[in-house]
């Protein structure tokens, strides 16, 4: 939710986009979950360099955790990118992991969603599995018939 006590006139989207082209990472990030205006957060989000996530996401303050992991399901539904989700996720849960389950409650829809988004990858990716499976299992079957001609 938006939360006008949480900013000051510096953080606008352009000074967003400039620490991030200034390769301050956190910096932006932390903007980026303060102004909470999504494309902002998405292009912070999705220019970090994955060796950057896992200490970008155990600098993320207790306030922004739920909105991080939101931002993070809603991404997971809209890219195809499973491996970058997936690290950003593996991450904050790691490094945020008693603050979530201290506060279950406060987590457990998000968590959910998160649950949800990550099984409809998996899905995906094992019906594309099993297609190449069998394209795989039937090309070889019919190179072996062809050389017994």
């Amino acid at each position: 939710s938006f939360d006008p006590l949480d900013l000051d006139i510096d953080i606008t989207p352009a000074r967003i986009y400039k620490a991030l082209e200034d390769g301050e990472l956190l910096e932006a990030l932390l903007m980026g979950l303060r102004l909470n205006e999504i494309d902002v957060m998405r292009a912070v989000y999705e220019r970090t360099p994955t060796k950057e996530i896992t200490g970008l996401a155990r600098a993320i303050p207790e306030v922004y955790l739920k909105r991080m992991l939101e931002l993070v399901v809603s991404q997971v539904n809209a890219s195809p990118h499973v491996e970058f989700h997936l690290c950003w996720a593996e991450s904050l849960l790691l490094n945020h992991g008693n603050t979530i389950m201290a506060n279950r409650s406060q987590y457990t829809a998000t968590l959910r969603a998160l649950h949800m988004a990550f099984s409809n990858q998996f899905k995906d990716v094992a019906k594309l599995c099993n297609s190449n499976h069998y394209s795989l299992a039937f090309l070889t079957a019919s190179a072996e018939f062809s050389n017994q001609e």
